[in-house]
């Protein structure tokens, strides 16, 4: 049996940044990402789910098809579709322009 192997990854421990974490809140440090699932302060431990499907919130004006990338502005704390920004999930339901959030299932860091 492998040593080297701690778990599956579907779940991680991290420690939460400046600000702190609240549960549910998608979060982005580098190239990982994925859905708290856990509050902390900053300092603490939270868990961060990197797979499955969940709701995040979007960008006004901004639109998705069921397949379409979707991608996390840093700065604006919401998906959009603009390519120059990490491709974070892949929508599972459509979203419409007036809508707050899009429905997706995370993907893995490339």
């Amino acid at each position: 049996m492998s040593t080297n192997i701690h778990k599956s990854g579907k779940r991680i421990t991290l420690i939460a940044p400046s600000g702190g974490v609240t549960a549910g809140q998608f979060f982005l440090v580098g190239a990982l990402w994925g859905i708290a699932a856990t509050s902390a302060d900053a300092g603490e431990e939270f868990v961060l789910v990197r797979e499955g499907e969940c709701s995040i919130p979007k960008a006004q004006g901004a639109a998705f098809a069921v397949g379409a990338g979707v991608h996390w502005d840093v700065d604006d704390g919401e998906a959009n579709t603009d390519d120059s920004n990490p491709r974070v999930a892949v929508a599972t339901a459509d979203a419409l322009t007036d809508g707050l959030v899009v429905r997706c299932v995370l993907v893995g860091a490339r």
